[in-house]
This record gives C-alpha cells, sequence and structure tokens, in this order.
C-alpha cells in the first residue's frame, strides 16, 4: 500500500492552515477587536495569529504523516 506523499502532506497542510490564518485574522480585526474591545496593534494581532499557524501547521502534518504510517503498515482498528 502506497500513501501520501510527505511533499502533499505538507502542502496540504500549509494551504488548509493558511487559509485559517486569513480566516482567523479577518475574524480578529472586523468582529473580535470591535466587540471585546481589544486594542491591539494590528502587527501584534498579525504575530499571535502567525506564531498559532506554525504551531497548527507542524501539528497537522505530524498527525497527517502517523496516520499516514498507520494506513501504509495496515494497522487499524477494524
Amino acid at each position: 500500500m502506497q500513501g501520501q506523499k510527505k511533499w502533499h502532506s505538507w502542502t496540504e497542510q500549509v494551504l488548509n492552515v493558511g487559509s485559517g490564518l486569513a480566516i482567523s485574522y479577518l475574524t480578529w480585526v472586523l468582529i473580535v477587536a470591535p466587540i471585546w474591545g481589544f486594542d491591539l496593534p494590528v502587527h501584534e494581532i498579525f504575530t499571535i495569529n502567525i506564531l498559532f499557524t506554525l504551531v497548527s501547521i507542524f501539528r497537522g502534518y505530524l498527525w497527517r504523516r502517523a496516520f499516514n504510517w498507520i494506513h501504509v503498515k495496515g494497522i487499524s482498528s477494524s
């Protein structure tokens, strides 16, 4: 059995989480900050979002590779 290539796993995670970054940033600027009254400079909001985005990319990539390994090895609960 052949699983997903590492490059495909990485690309999928970057696109997935990158789109999440854009949505998160817009949500913060357009909804969260005005409603809750947060007064942070835009560059600080962006920096915080980037940090969480990088963590999310690596976390998603590692989970994807783990499940791909399980699939290739034929390890399953069924």
